[in-house]
């Protein structure tokens, strides 16, 4: 693809502008999706069987900085 060779070439500070951009623009039309109905079945089961293994942001972010020391 002609477009891939002429982003290779760009300086890398560029190239990870340009990932952060493209990124960015997925991430706002992922939010305007709808759910597959396979995501709202998981999405579903998980509602209705919560996780005992699951960690709090504040939990994770602990865990985290205690595995740097």
């Amino acid at each position: 693809m002609q477009i891939l060779q002429e982003i290779a070439r760009l300086p890398l500070a560029e190239r990870i502008e340009l990932v952060e951009q493209i990124w960015d623009s997925i991430a706002l039309d992922a939010g305007n999706q709808p759910m597959s109905p396979a995501q709202r079945a998981e999405l579903s089961w998980r509602i209705d069987h919560p996780s005992e293994t699951t960690f709090s942001w504040e939990q994770v972010q602990a865990r985290a900085r205690a595995s740097r020391q």
